[in-house]
């Protein structure tokens, strides 16, 4: 083989030196600007990307922040609005209780009224029932003939004796 022949050895190695170098130009003045520049294209777009998700981390902060503002003071509000409903509620709901005690109260009177009424003239009836029965067991006693009169009278001194 000619490559291992110690006789070409300085050749050889002449044009692993030329071609070493022309390697390394190429890669020196081509290839590495176009690296370094690809490499500082993504370096900054890089920071860029950082610095654009900051300031949105900050503005998404700062609008969480907002809405727990604007939730904490509808919160508020809604429980401002509860109090004053459950106040009107509980005030109406008292008005109506009283109106219904006031509807009772006079129920209870008008019916006291009507039963103070009954028993007056129950009392009376009892009072003409009596009377009637007391004439009737003087017939049946076979005491007499009694007037209305005065079984009526016999029996109001009987009721007004023993009521006192």
């Amino acid at each position: 083989m000619p490559q291992l022949d110690p006789t070409f050895f300085p050749t050889q190695l002449f044009w692993l030196f030329v071609v070493f170098v022309l390697l390394f130009l190429v890669v020196w003045k081509l290839a590495l600007p176009r690296i370094a520049g690809i490499r500082t294209a993504r370096r900054s777009r890089i920071d860029t990307d950082l610095e654009k998700a900051k300031s949105l981390k900050k503005e998404a902060e700062e609008v969480l922040a907002a809405h727990e503002k604007s939730l904490a003071e509808a919160t508020e509000k809604a429980q401002a609005i509860h109090r004053i409903m459950s106040d009107e509620l509980i005030a109406e709901r008292n008005s109506k209780l009283d109106e219904v005690a006031d509807n009772l109260s006079c129920q209870f009177q008008e019916a006291e009224k009507l039963i103070a009424a009954e028993e007056t003239r129950a009392a009376k009836t009892i009072s003409d029932v009596a009377a009637d029965l007391v004439q009737l067991a003087t017939v049946q006693l076979e005491a007499g003939k009694t007037t209305k009169k005065d079984a009526t009278a016999a029996v109001k001194s009987v009721l007004g004796g023993s009521s006192e």
